[in-house]
């Protein structure tokens, strides 16, 4: 039997569809802030947990830069690197399939609990040495997403 390797992209499309599917029975007993909070909690830590295993095969920024290229597979995100140096790696998502596939699940209101959120807990466990900011999102509306990942200054 071969391993099938699914994408990103695939993945997330099975967790909203769950999701979905759970969403009615909790917002039954929980209010959608609560749920959210909830969901959000959950889905940070996981991403926090698949940061360190991804670092497994290295913590560095060059490291990093070959997850991000992951996240792309199967054209899920167009990106356009802005700057690619040895501190820092920041780039623009100028489309997001990712955003496609929760609004044509019904869930746009929730993409950025499901997906957006992860990216500062996902980084938080891939390494400490590496910071995120982020001013907008094609989720919330914005123009673009802009990435930047940068080596933090050691004290």
């Amino acid at each position: 039997m071969s391993e099938e390797r699914i994408t990103l992209l695939k993945r997330r499309e099975v967790e909203a569809a769950f999701f979905r599917t759970l969403m009615r029975p909790l917002l039954e007993r929980l209010s959608e802030d609560e749920l959210r909070e909830a969901a959000g909690k959950a889905l940070c830590r996981a991403a926090w947990e698949a940061g360190r295993v991804a670092a497994r095969e290295g913590d560095g920024l060059e490291d990093f830069k070959k997850v991000v290229s992951s996240w792309s597979e199967g054209g899920a995100l167009e990106i356009e690197v802005v700057e690619d140096g040895p501190d820092v790696f920041r780039f623009n998502v100028l489309r997001c399939r990712y955003a496609d596939l929760y609004g044509k699940m019904g869930l746009k209101e929730w993409g950025t609990v499901l997906s957006c959120d992860r990216d500062f807990a996902f980084i938080e466990g891939f390494s400490e040495a590496i910071g995120l900011t982020r001013s907008e999102t094609l989720m919330e509306g914005g123009s673009c997403c802009d990435f930047c990942y940068r080596l933090k200054k050691s004290r």
